[in-house]
């Protein structure tokens, strides 16, 4: 493979420059695809500089190219997947090999390798339906919004594309979390929303994204043949797999390409807490109210929603529990503290600015139950204080979340936290803890979500956008976000 113009400005490149969260808007294209792939940058950095790059290449793509090599199209469509080894052997003075084109079919000796987790064109085989839309976050990230895009069903993974160019790739074995959301029906054709999250995903072919992907997929008008389809690929990857599948529609006979597995009978609980005096608000994206205290919404045979009761022993403690469930008392968690309290707020806030596209923290069912109890201060283990030997650093949220559970009891000094979080001690209790660490994401992700709805409106508060919030919507925003400091 011939070296191009762009090849000799990449070599040339300096992968040990200082990069920070603030220059990085102030990268070229070629510099933005080097600093994604620089495994001694902090992870937000990488993500940040691989988010602009695929925004510059979206622009491209809509202003229909360029016949200038020089200009960010034909680099960002040849070159993304050849930067990293080019530059690297051109510096530690080794001769330069041949790395296939991004465009063409490379092997896959190992699904976790990058170069072999590289997504096929759109239009190949397995099963390609359109989507509106597709909202994604993961880490500490914030939600983006882009669309149309495509979804490909392969055999082991889910595919987005965005103008027949790769976007996402999810393997099934990554997912833990898959949710159905019905809209209308309209003869042979009805409306759905996705929404999965995974531990790890690649984005343009080379990136990873690492754990806690959230993605959402709004299908809009979407064939019953195709949906019959997506469904039992889901639930062969979930029988294979084991993640979470909740409100599955009904199905009627798949089209070909998938072997069609019946689905059991499905009841998802959305949020709950006991006690509170929250009203329900209803979730504009479902179409339907939500559930406020122990209710629940399940799936009949027409494929229509209603609710029913959860009954009353599956809200009582277990007898004999075990896991983290030994640890609970009998009496209601801190509402602040139960999932249903900010998946409310999350609906308020899709309510008030539905542009947005949030992404919330998921929770299970297993996990709403654990965190609608309160902690039994009495059931805790004493804790020893003796250093930790492992080099390894402990999650700073799972530990706020350990240190919530023994708020009450004592204040926990560092040795002891990582002694539950970085050993196999406390296996019950360090679940416990991410389980509560996850509703400190909660929080965390929701006073980013409104400051990032009150600095939107704030950057077009001058046009004349159908954007814009009113100031009785704003006020809501201000007073939630006040609220929750």
């Amino acid at each position: 493979m011939a070296g191009t113009d762009l090849d000799r400005a990449l070599l040339g490149e300096d992968l040990t420059s200082k990069v920070t969260l603030q220059n990085v808007a102030s990268l070229s294209p070629v510099q933005l695809a080097v600093v994604a792939a620089r495994d001694d940058l902090e992870r937000q950095v990488q993500n940040r500089a691989c988010t602009a790059f695929l925004r510059k290449k979206a622009v491209f793509d809509a202003a229909g190219g360029t016949e200038d090599p020089s200009q960010d199209g034909d680099f960002l469509n040849r070159a993304a997947l050849r930067f990293r080894q080019l530059a690297t052997e051109y510096q530690a003075g080794r001769p330069i090999t041949q790395v296939p084109s991004p465009l063409s079919s490379p092997s896959r000796d190992h699904p976790s390798s990058p170069t072999s987790f590289t997504r096929p064109q759109v239009g190949g085989s397995g099963r390609t339906f359109a989507a509106d839309s597709c909202s994604f976050s993961w880490g500490d990230e914030l939600a983006r919004t882009i669309g149309p895009v495509e979804v490909k069903l392969e055999e082991d993974e889910l595919v987005i594309a965005f103008k027949n160019q790769p976007l996402f790739n999810i393997l099934a074995s990554k997912l833990c979390f898959f949710l159905y959301l019905e809209g209308e029906s309209q003869g042979e054709h009805e409306e759905m929303t996705l929404q999965l999250e995974a531990d790890d995903a690649l984005m343009g072919g080379t990136t990873r994204l690492g754990p806690h992907f959230n993605l959402r997929l709004f299908l809009g008008k979407t064939p019953r043949d195709a949906l019959s389809t997506l469904t039992a690929a889901v639930e062969t990857w979930r029988q294979r797999f084991g993640f979470l599948v909740s409100n599955l529609p009904a199905t009627p006979t798949p089209s070909e390409g998938f072997a069609h597995i019946p689905p059991s009978p499905v009841n998802i609980t959305f949020e709950y807490s006991l006690n509170t005096t929250h009203p329900s608000v209803p979730d504009p994206a479902v179409g339907h109210a939500t559930p406020a205290s122990g209710a629940q919404v399940e799936r009949n045979a027409g494929g229509t929603a209603r609710s029913q009761a959860i009954p009353a022993h599956l809200l009582q403690p277990l007898k004999d529990a075990s896991g983290p469930f030994r640890y609970l008392s009998p009496s209601p968690a801190p509402p602040g503290w139960t999932a249903g309290f900010w998946v409310r707020l999350f609906a308020i806030l899709r309510a008030v600015c539905p542009q947005a596209g949030l992404c919330y923290p998921n929770f299970t069912l297993s996990e709403i139950k654990l965190l609608s109890r309160r902690t039994d201060i009495g059931k805790l283990p004493e804790l020893p204080d003796k250093p930790c030997p492992s080099e390894r650093n402990h999650s700073p949220v799972d530990r706020l979340g350990l240190e919530q559970i023994y708020r009450a009891r004592n204040k926990l000094t560092v040795n002891q936290s990582r002694n539950v979080l970085l050993t196999a001690d406390y296996p019950d209790l360090r679940a416990y803890a991410h389980t509560m660490g996850k509703i400190v994401d909660a929080r965390n992700v929701f006073l980013n979500a409104c400051d990032y709805i009150l600095r939107q409106d704030s950057a077009i508060k001058h046009l004349d956008s159908p954007c814009k919030l009113s100031k009785k919507h704003l006020d809501v925003v201000c007073e939630l976000r006040e609220s929750e400091v």
